[in-house]
């Protein structure tokens, strides 16, 4: 029996990592040569390449980048933030002690002519029931556009403040008659307003304050759907009525110390 053929034969044609031929290859080629059994042209690089497709490619196989989702950064809750701020007044200013700041509920809404904000009460039978948590909101304060966008943060803590002070002294869920904007004209409302507003600046917390000097995107409750001002036939609204979508705070300059 002839010696092998040599391996060098096989390396032309498929490169050194080919294995030794076989009996059959060495021994019983067909007409057609090698070429017949293993139909590859020369000049291809067979040697197997990982790619993504599984495929042998003489091109070099182009690996593609993953996107990578920038990971937002945390937004600030606004209607959060002010119901703290709230608490946070009750607890420096004896004059709202009577207030539960849990029993308030903060919404951002439309644009309502100038105003940064409106409180409309929620008790008595004849208004839809709101619960939070299972309890009864009694108030409802609604920040207009002009609170987040056109305010400085002492014009934000006048505006709570000044929603606060139309609360009924028995918190049972009714405005206060005698503080109507009506019956307090030449300004007394603001006579009343001011001296609690530079004692709580001077006084309160000053972290949640300086909360209400945010300059960016925030989160803020908003009504799905809104109650009306009468009872309808859908008298229970809780969580599920609200979500939080996002406001823009504009706050042009920083809190003054």
């Amino acid at each position: 029996m002839s010696c092998p053929r040599k391996r060098s034969s096989a390396s032309s044609w498929y490169g050194p990592q080919t294995r030794p031929c076989s009996v059959r290859i060495q021994y019983c080629l067909p007409a057609g040569g090698i070429g017949q059994i293993y139909p590859t042209a020369r000049g291809v690089d067979t040697f197997a390449r990982a790619t993504l497709g599984a495929e042998v490619s003489a091109e070099a196989p182009e690996v593609p980048i993953p996107k990578v989702r920038a990971r937002r950064a945390e937004r600030p809750n606004a209607t959060l933030l002010c119901r703290r701020v709230v608490a946070d007044m009750v607890r420096t200013l004896p004059e709202l002690s009577h207030i539960d700041a849990a029993r308030i509920l903060f919404v951002s809404g439309e644009a309502r002519r100038a105003s940064r904000a409106t409180i409309r009460p929620l008790g008595g039978r004849e208004r839809a029931r709101i619960s939070l948590k299972g309890r009864r909101a009694l108030y409802c304060v609604t920040l207009r556009p002009k609170f987040f966008r056109a305010s400085t943060p002492e014009q934000r803590v006048s505006t709570l403040l000044h929603e606060l002070l139309h609360i009924a002294p028995g918190f049972d869920g009714q405005l206060d008659p005698d503080r109507r904007h009506s019956k307090m004209q030449g300004g007394r409302f603001e006579a009343l307003l001011q001296p609690l507003v530079k004692r709580y600046l001077a006084e309160g917390d000053a972290a949640l304050i300086g909360g209400l000097a945010h300059h960016g995107e925030m989160l803020a409750r908003q009504w799905l759907e809104r109650p009306g001002g009468r009872r309808n036939a859908r008298e229970v609204y809780t969580e599920k009525d609200l979500f939080l979508g996002p406001v823009m705070m504009v706050t042009r300059r920083k809190l003054h110390s």
